[in-house]
C-alpha cells in the first residue's frame, strides 16, 4: 500500500501543492500580522487572504479557532488544487475560488465592524 501511495500522481501533486501552500502560508500570515498593525491596522491583507479565519471571529477577538483556519487554509487549498489538476477536474478549483472571493466580499461588507 505504501508503494501504491508513492507512486499514486494524484497524491504525489496534491501532497507537492500543500506543502508549497505551506510555504506561502508563512509570508502571508506575516503580511496579515503587519496588516493588523497590533490590533489598531485595517486588516485588508487578512481580510483578503484569510476571510474564512476572519469571518470565524464572529466579530470578536481573533481566537484559536480562526488562527488554526489561517494555518491550515493554504496547504489544504493546495492539497484541493494539487489533486484537481492530477485529476483534470478544474471544477474544484473554480468551486474553491468563488467561496474564497465570496467570503472576502463578505468580509469587506461591513460585516466584522471591529475589522473595518
Amino acid at each position: 500500500m505504501a508503494e501504491q501511495d508513492e507512486t499514486d500522481p494524484v497524491r504525489k501533486s496534491a501532497r507537492a501543492w500543500a506543502l508549497a501552500g505551506l510555504v506561502f502560508t508563512i509570508p502571508a500570515v506575516f503580511l496579515a500580522m503587519l496588516s493588523s498593525g497590533g490590533g489598531h491596522g485595517d486588516y485588508q491583507f487578512a481580510r483578503v487572504a484569510f476571510p474564512v479565519p476572519m469571518l470565524l471571529t464572529f466579530n470578536g477577538p481573533i481566537n484559536p479557532l480562526s488562527l488554526v483556519t489561517a494555518l491550515v487554509q493554504f496547504p489544504v487549498y493546495g492539497w484541493i488544487a494539487g489533486s484537481a489538476i492530477a485529476r483534470e477536474e478544474l471544477g474544484r478549483l473554480i468551486v474553491v475560488t468563488a467561496l474564497h472571493v465570496l467570503a472576502v466580499i463578505v468580509c469587506f461588507s461591513g460585516l466584522l465592524p471591529n475589522f473595518s
